[in-house]
């Protein structure tokens, strides 16, 4: 820490399997050209994620 580099503490990594995304916007934004933008572009980016969480388990 002392030099300001960023390390990794240990050596086992965590890979989430299952995700859930939430955009929240006001009412207003929703035909805002830029707004429409980014959501269009965060759920191309989400698209093929897993996001559901299975509950059967």
């Amino acid at each position: 820490m002392a030099e300001g580099k960023l390390v990794t503490p240990v050596v086992e990594a965590v890979e989430l399997r299952e995700k859930q995304h939430y955009l929240t916007y006001a009412e207003s934004k929703v035909t805002n050209e830029a707004f429409c933008r980014f959501r269009n572009w965060m759920l191309d980016c989400v698209q093929g994620e897993r996001t559901a969480v299975d509950t059967a388990g």
